[in-house]
C-alpha cells in the first residue's frame, strides 16, 4: 500500500513539476524508476501502480519436510544454527547460509 502511494504521489508531483527528474528527486527514486512508473500510470492508470509480486523463487524444502525438520529439531533438542544446517544439508541436499537458515527457522 505505501508503495503504491509514493507511485500515486509521483504521478502527482509530475503533474505539478511536468518535469520527470524533479518529481523523481522529490521522491528519492531514479529517473529511470519514473519513467517506468509513467508507463505503468499511461497503460492502465491508478490500476497500473498497484504491485504485481511475481510470488518469487519456490522452496527448495517443501513446507511439509519444512515440518519434519522442525520437529526432528525439536526432538531431537538440537539447539544451534550449524547444527540444523548440518542436519539439512546431510538429509535434504540443501545449502541454505547460515544467517539465512536462522531467519527462516525463526519465522515460526
Amino acid at each position: 500500500m505505501i508503495n503504491m502511494l509514493k507511485r500515486h504521489m509521483f504521478i502527482q508531483f509530475l503533474y505539478l513539476t511536468k518535469n520527470i527528474k524533479k518529481s523523481s528527486l522529490l521522491m528519492g527514486i531514479s529517473e529511470q524508476n519514473g519513467r517506468n512508473w509513467i508507463d505503468l500510470w499511461n497503460q492502465n492508470g491508478e490500476k497500473g501502480l498497484i504491485i504485481q509480486w511475481g510470488g518469487g523463487r519456490p522452496s527448495l524444502i517443501s513446507k511439509d519436510n519444512w515440518k519434519k525438520i522442525r520437529k526432528y529439531l525439536k526432538d531431537n533438542k538440537i539447539r544451534t544454527i550449524p547444527e540444523a544446517h548440518n542436519y539439512i544439508l546431510k538429509n535434504y541436499g540443501v545449502n541454505y547460509s547460515i544467517p539465512y537458515l536462522k531467519k527462516i527457522l525463526k519465522k515460526n
